[in-house]
């Protein structure tokens, strides 16, 4: 577990942050139903991005688990007007997740863009929905008044933000509309709970909360028994909880009865730091104990936990070049420590004469720090051994210049762009750490500025390995420079890189009656290719039913739509570079369903036969032809369904071991048809013949198929039959 989140703080870490030095935009839109007639009262709250998030590593992960008793953090909060209008003023330029909320609606959450050249009005829908009602209880069945309950998500991938909230009236009942979700209570005095699964709309739970005892955890200088302040703990007991240390070194929890199942402590400037239970392989912390662990917490109770942190080595010294001329500005880190996640983000700047003060290290700690600087190659070249004075070390770090590439990025009106993405790729990419543009667009990559087993992290369209390029990007807009060849040192300055805007689609999915429709899966790929993951994009609508899909190819684009209780569409348009396509729709259409049954010669139901439907509606062509590709197997009874099948007729193959294959074009919404299958026929001549016409029809099917995996299935299974006919002759 530990391991885990240590990695998610490294990627969290790495994100970059909102420039509130930058531009700045309002974000407006309307509040609707699905009628499209506005709403007014919704409750607009605007969250940044996790690429705009700000604040410590650790808590941007922990946010990810928020429970009931922490409020997410919004950056603006507006209300929609009578005509469902609303308008969240003076936002930094960038990318953000807007939830719309309304007591007796559905929520819903979309992403935005405020500022730039894909900054649109943003529509957001919310759907009616039956309201799931219950009750929060304590364990001796009494209400609990004011307790207060979150609904999280329980949709796979959902985002820290996909949550409501209610609060129980004085009967200890709540009311929330809400649709597939966990809830989980909270109350003063109370062991925060949750149902035991998760619940959908128009149920009725209940919710028991244990009675809580307390847990008040001091933490203290194991040397000076001085009270520390800003120790960060996460404690387990009934719940997850987090806290930190006041100016006299406590934090106090609500805890379950029982022992303490986790519980973690540690400061950035202590090397000590307390984990209970110690994880298996690991050795104690021997310089980190705690006293009290070893009794209970009790109902109505309180229980005192004291932590002793030991502050570990002090690293001090200078940051040189190799004449000895001070470095300001200089990043210095540790190498990362898996047992260690609170260390991962750790860092210390060296002042404006190099100097530096590094407190709360260990002895592994000092032996793998490095340091890097712009225009520095990152290194550990020590000036002499270091020096130690009781917990003091001594040490100063040199550096040698590195080669660098500077530039400026613009846009296609020469205007200098803040912070883009910058990086290199190709040659030398591997050891050149990504930056981002200063207000006037300009910046410098080092070469050499971060070790050789890091991965270039800015160029969406890598060059061949045979040339190196510069690339840029910001949000919907990207650049390179032309081929270069990567210095040996000094610096070498490219032209400005222009960038420009990527292509991009953006449009909505509605029904026959042009409503929007909400979770339709849409899928955008190339024409006139073999489609598969790598060369595909998908998109999963919201209750506005739109969609966008950026960095697309240019040329014909074919996108394919579907949803439960429609029939899928297909629509195919022409991208040209640089030239956004907006407000494509996508109609889906009214749903027929085909039935049928596969039996034997004798009559027989055949179970498990393998049953397809593909290829275009009969007599239609293009993009009006488009009925979809499924697959099923026939039950006990031989029957079979295909639900959602546009009006028309479809070709449905049937399969089965030992049995000929056949097919046949069905009408949807039409009678049960029958398959009847014969044995396969043993007289040589009959079975090539029976060869032949099933080849005849696998490439019939064929026309016009562009998913990959059924073409595999398909070109294989051909190929088998040409098999069998050679082995005949």
């Amino acid at each position: 577990m530990r391991f885990v989140l240590g990695i998610l703080i490294l990627a969290i870490a790495g994100f970059a942050t909102a420039r509130d030095d930058g531009p700045r935009a309002a974000l407006s839109g309307r509040v609707l139903d699905r009628d499209g007639k506005p709403l007014a009262g919704a409750d607009v709250a605007v969250f940044p991005s996790w690429k705009q998030a700000r604040g410590d590593p650790q808590d941007l992960l922990l946010a990810a688990f928020t429970f009931a008793g922490q409020e997410d953090r919004a950056v603006a909060r507006v209300r929609s007007a009578a005509d469902g209008t609303f308008v969240a003023p003076g936002l930094p330029v960038g990318t953000y997740s807007v939830r719309a909320t309304r007591a007796d609606r559905l929520r819903t959450l979309e992403d935005a863009r405020v500022g730039g050249p894909f900054a649109r009005p943003l529509t957001l829908v919310l759907l009616e929905g039956t309201p799931l009602t219950g009750a929060v209880i304590g364990d001796g069945g009494h209400p609990i008044a004011g307790a207060r309950v979150a609904f999280v998500s329980a949709a796979e991938g959902a985002p820290a933000y996909e949550r409501d909230y209610a609060t129980c009236g004085a009967d200890g009942r709540f009311r929330a509309v809400v649709t597939n979700a966990f809830a989980i209570a909270t109350a003063d005095g109370y062991v925060e709970g949750g149902a035991e699964h998760s619940i959908f709309e128009g149920a009725e739970t209940r919710i028991v909360l244990r009675r809580a005892g307390r847990v008040e955890v001091t933490v203290v200088d194991r040397d000076t028994d001085a009270p520390v302040a800003g120790a960060r703990i996460m404690l387990e007991s009934g719940a997850l909880q987090r806290g930190t240390t006041d100016d006299r070194g406590r934090a106090v929890f609500a805890a379950s009865p029982g022992r303490i199942g986790m519980m973690v402590v540690h400061h950035p400037h202590y090397a000590g730091a307390l984990q209970v239970p110690v994880p298996r392989g690991s050795p104690p912390d021997d310089l980190a104990s705690a006293d009290g662990l070893d009794r209970p917490v009790e109902a109505g109770k309180t229980i005192v936990l004291r932590v002793r942190l030991a502050k570990g080595l002090a690293l001090k010294g200078r940051v040189l070049s190799i004449e000895g001329a001070p470095i300001a500005g200089a990043t210095l880190r540790t190498a990362v420590d898996f047992g260690r996640p609170d260390r991962f983000s750790a860092s210390y700047t060296s002042g404006a004469d190099g100097s530096f003060t590094w407190p709360g290290l260990r002895e592994r700690d000092v032996e793998t720090v490095d340091v890097s600087a712009v225009g520095w190659v990152r290194a550990r070249e020590a000036d002499g051994r270091p020096t130690r004075t009781d917990a003091t070390v001594s040490l100063d770090l040199r550096m040698r210049p590195a080669p660098t590439i500077r530039g400026r990025v613009i846009d296609a009106q020469g205007r200098p762009v803040a912070g883009a993405g910058v990086g290199l790729a190709g040659a030398k990419s591997r050891d050149t750490a990504a930056v981002e543009t200063d207000a006037n667009g300009d910046f410098t990559l080092t070469l050499g500025g971060r070790s050789a087993t890091a991965f270039p992290d800015v160029g969406r369209r890598p060059p061949t390995a045979a040339e190196s390029r510069v690339t840029a990007g910001l949000d919907l807009v990207e650049g390179s420079s032309g081929a270069i060849e990567p210095p040996a040192s000094g610096t070498m300055r490219v032209p400005d890189i222009v960038v420009r805007a990527v292509n991009f689609l953006a449009g909505r999915v509605v029904d026959p009656d042009g409503r929007p429709v909400a979770f339709a899966r849409i899928e955008a790929f190339a024409a006139g290719v073999e489609r598969d993951s790598w060369n595909s994009r998908w998109w999963s609508t919201p209750a506005s039913g739109s969609f966008e899909f950026p960095f697309l190819p240019t040329g014909r684009i074919v996108l394919q739509a579907r949803a439960d209780g429609l029939a899928p569409v297909q629509r195919t348009v022409e991208l040209v570079a640089g030239r956004p396509l907006w407000d494509v729709e996508l109609r889906l259409r009214t749903a027929y369903a085909i039935r049928g049954v596969v039996l034997d010669a004798s009559g027989h139901p055949i179970a498990e036969a393998d049953v397809r439907r593909a290829g275009p509606l009969q007599g239609l062509e293009g993009d009006a032809a488009y009925a979809g590709a499924y697959s099923t197997i026939s039950g006990d009874d031989g029957a079979f369904t295909f639900d959602e099948v546009p009006a028309g007729k479809v070709r449905v193959h049937v399969s089965a071991p030992g049995m000929r294959s056949t097919a046949a074009w069905i009408e949807s919404g039409g009678a049960r048809h029958e398959f009847r299958l014969a044995s396969i026929a043993v007289d040589a001549a009959k079975r090539r013949a029976e060869i032949a016409e099933e080849i005849e029809g696998l490439e019939q099917e064929l026309r016009g198929e562009t998913d990959l995996r059924r073409i595999n299935d398909r070109r294989k299974r051909i190929t088998a039959l040409e098999t069998e006919a050679k082995e005949l002759r």
